[in-house]
């Protein structure tokens, strides 16, 4: 399986920036690479610029 870089922002209701998150994961193509990380994050976050990046 290959290995993919995540990059997302992250912004909770009571922050006034968002935060730039990274991580590594596996998983067969880019789409389910995002959709491994989106599960991840906390519910009342906001996402945004989420990108991968394979390795």
């Amino acid at each position: 399986m290959p290995t993919f870089r995540v990059q997302w922002e992250e912004k909770s209701s009571s922050s006034t920036n968002p935060a730039r998150k990274t991580t590594t994961i596996t998983a067969n193509s880019m789409a389910e690479a995002k959709a491994k990380v989106r599960q991840r994050i906390r519910v009342g976050a906001k996402v945004s610029n989420m990108t991968a990046v394979r390795q």
